[in-house]
């Protein structure tokens, strides 16, 4: 997401006004992203990955919340020029590690 800032740099006037999305354009369910997100977390613990589990939805969960979402960037892409550089997996194992002291949050 870092370089999606830079890419907009200099292009405030195509951009202001309209909120923008960010993302690969794959669809991911968000049980499966948080289960890739134990597996990355537990390989950086050394701790087995805590289990992903279903639970009751509150009263106040709209429909929209059990949908699977696909982000499309494909607007800022064509405004910016901006395209996603570095994978899931390997950003999912850097974030892990960043609030560690390990390595940055990946780019991108």
């Amino acid at each position: 997401m870092f370089t999606a800032a830079l890419d907009a740099v200099g292009r405030g006037d195509d951009l202001t006004g309209r909120r923008w999305v960010l993302g690969t354009g794959r669809g991911e369910p968000l049980r499966d992203l948080f289960g890739r997100v134990a597996v990355a977390v537990a390989a950086r613990t050394g701790r087995p990955p805590v289990p992903v589990t279903r639970v009751v939805p509150p009263e106040y969960a709209e429909p929209i919340d059990f949908c699977d979402i696909e982000v499309d960037a494909r607007a800022f892409r064509s405004t910016t020029g901006w395209r996603t550089r570095v994978g899931l997996e390997d950003g999912l194992r850097r974030t892990a590690a960043a609030p560690a002291g390990g390595e940055a949050p990946a780019p991108g």
